[in-house]
């Protein structure tokens, strides 16, 4: 999904998926391959053998590698490859999870976005989308939640660097959580900056203030449009807003078509996209537990590039 228009205005943010070439699996493989001096990694376990396997000969070369994960998945991971690599675990209060999926190479590039370090079947099958750019100061606003994870810090409220410069001239916004409303808050200032389209995927979707804000856009006249995952509506964590948002009269979709492998049809993006133009991506399901008790990441900048909004 990399940008190829030379006429057009291109961004030193790229875009992967289960369908671009490379594949989320083969980018990520590349990152740990090209990275000259550290890498840190946060997932909340690791399952990809080949992954762990390409961090192992990283750490065996002398580089820094470090891997922040959930307490409970690090504690029965045995493709992790102690001691080479540090695993490290969040203290939240009440249950949270360690649920950021990003890897930052060199301190300076920084890939991230929605997908886990499953299995190769189940990397592939699973609809994901993986952003990657070059932004030292980005890659270090990841770093020091990592520091403060590994020194065991008291967890601090959530953190908000509202502009984050490239060296292109566009601007990264990113909000980490738990423990603070600026996430919240974030999404619903950008969802009401809506005039003309907004285009939601999301995995798990129950947070009756963003159900809100949508159905008071619907009414507004602004085209609403919702793709939930099929698994999460059927157990009923995404049946409100499904139904919720149905009864408004805002289309609504489950994904019925399954991807590559029928074993993991999962709709696993958790995204949004304003007026073909701002887009709301990371980690962040849009749920209470997400916002107020999860470490996950959330980011937003503006995509100018047509090959990109048509393919996103």
């Amino acid at each position: 999904m990399e940008a190829t228009k030379s006429s057009e205005k291109l961004s030193s943010i790229k875009f992967y998926s289960n369908d671009s070439q490379p594949n989320i699996e083969d980018k990520i493989v590349s990152s740990i391959r090209n990275a000259k001096s550290s890498i840190v990694a946060f997932w909340p376990t690791v399952k990809n053998s080949t992954i762990a396997n390409e961090l192992y000969e990283k750490a065996k070369e002398g580089l820094s590698v470090i891997l922040v994960m959930d307490k409970k998945e690090s504690q029965c991971n045995y493709l992790l490859p102690h001691p080479y690599i540090f695993t490290n675990c969040p203290s939240t209060k009440g249950y949270g999870i360690m649920h950021i999926k990003a890897i930052v190479i060199d301190i300076k590039k920084v890939l991230w976005g929605s997908a886990n370090c499953q299995y190769t079947k189940a990397l592939e099958s699973t609809s994901n989308l993986m952003t990657w750019v070059k932004s030292e100061k980005f890659a270090r606003f990841l770093l020091k939640k990592a520091s403060a994870r590994q020194r065991q810090l008291p967890e601090e409220s959530s953190r908000s660097e509202k502009v984050i410069p490239l060296k292109d001239g566009w601007n990264i916004c990113a909000c980490l959580t738990p423990g603070s409303k600026d996430a919240l808050n974030f999404v619903l200032e950008v969802l009401s900056k809506a005039e003309k389209t907004v285009k939601v995927a999301m995995f798990a979707f129950t947070h009756e203030a963003i159900i809100d804000k949508l159905v008071d856009l619907h009414q507004k006249k602004v085209k609403v449009e919702v793709l939930l995952d099929k698994s999460q509506v059927n157990i009923g964590i995404s049946s409100i807003a499904y139904t919720t948002l149905k009864k408004a009269g805002i289309m609504v979709f489950v994904n019925k078509t399954q991807s590559r492998n029928s074993n993991y049809p999962l709709m696993h993006h958790k995204f949004c996209f304003i007026d073909d133009r701002f887009f709301l991506h990371g980690s962040l399901n849009w749920s209470i537990q997400a916002f107020q008790q999860n470490h996950d990441l959330l980011t937003a900048f503006q995509v100018y590039n047509q090959t990109d909004v048509s393919q996103i």
